[in-house]
């Protein structure tokens, strides 16, 4: 009947076409991850993002254009007459996160031909519509040098892409307005690194007093494509999470598992002891590898609402 298949949405890499990961390559953290599902025994099929090696912007944190470019990658590999199975877990990290939940919340209505047993989130980015926008920001220490800097940076430029009246110079200072020209071209962590060469402190990067239109431009994006459909999922739940992230906060990760298992959905949640957004990726395979075993035999899968620290 041929492989079961995950279905890969990688995390943030970048606006630039040159940032796709199948120009750029993937980092080790990443190959080694992947690398392990192979060997597990499942197809791996990778797609880019919409607007990432192709014609148009990338949109960042855009649910729909995340959870279509994945299924639609499902539907492709189907077409490819390979030796695959009609039997996919969704598989992301950060950005990627978000998208496998966005997936998930799209799939029965946009994709109710591929058979999706279960779906895998680490670092999950989760806007909740119950908190306010502040609330549901990435929080930074305004006078410490952040390299997390860049998310904002990106954030902006995609908030540009949909409304060009906006000007860097309304948001950004004038010694910040160099670095969001460069976040134009520069992958996620070159320029991550550009950002603390240069030494630069949000407070150091933003204005004071952004125009009020601004922050309304961003509420309504964030409005029409932050949110998830429904957490009210029909296939098991898998979010993994490191104690010490703060890309997004490991606090918006398990109100994310409380809101899911809320709306009915079975939710296998873990909260990793001492880890942070990136070193959860391959530490959370020692439990998301059997749950994928386990609902791709239609195996029962114990929910887990509120995870103890492991």
């Amino acid at each position: 009947e041929g492989w079961p298949v995950v279905l890969w949405a990688h995390g943030t890499v970048g606006l630039a076409d040159a940032c796709a990961p199948s120009w750029s390559g993937r980092s080790y953290r990443d190959v080694q991850y992947l690398n392990r599902w192979l060997k597990e025994g499942f197809a791996v099929v990778a797609t880019d993002y919409e607007g990432l090696g192709v014609a148009g912007p990338h949109l960042l944190i855009n649910n729909p254009m995340l959870a279509y470019s994945i299924l639609d990658s499902g539907r492709a590999a189907l077409k490819a007459k390979l030796p695959l199975a009609n039997k996919f877990v969704i598989v992301g990290q950060s950005q990627g996160g978000a998208g496998a939940v966005s997936a998930s919340s799209y799939s029965a209505t946009y994709a109710p031909d591929l058979n999706i047993k279960g779906s895998i989130g680490t670092g999950v980015i989760y806007q909740d519509p119950e908190a306010s926008p502040e609330k549901n920001q990435l929080k930074l220490n305004p006078y410490e040098v952040s390299p997390s800097l860049a998310y904002g940076i990106y954030s902006f430029l995609v908030t540009q892409s949909l409304y060009p009246e906006i000007k860097t110079e309304d948001i950004f200072t004038p010694e910040a307005a160099p670095l969001v020209e460069q976040a134009r071209n520069a992958c996620l962590t070159s320029f991550m690194g550009d950002i603390q060469s240069a030494g630069l402190s949000p407070a150091q990067a933003y204005k004071p007093n952004p125009p009020a239109n601004y922050k309304k431009l961003q509420q309504k994006q964030s409005n029409d494509y932050g949110y998830y459909p429904t957490l009210k999922i029909s296939h098991p739940l898998f979010i993994g999470t490191g104690a010490n992230d703060r890309t997004p906060d490991a606090r918006s990760q398990m109100k994310l598992v409380a809101d899911a298992c809320k709306a009915g959905t079975v939710v296998e949640g873990h909260l990793y002891h001492g880890l942070g957004h990136s070193e959860t990726v391959n530490a959370s395979l020692q439990d998301s590898i059997p749950f994928a075993k386990k609902v791709i035999a239609g195996e029962k899968v114990q929910a887990i609402c509120k995870p103890d620290l492991q």
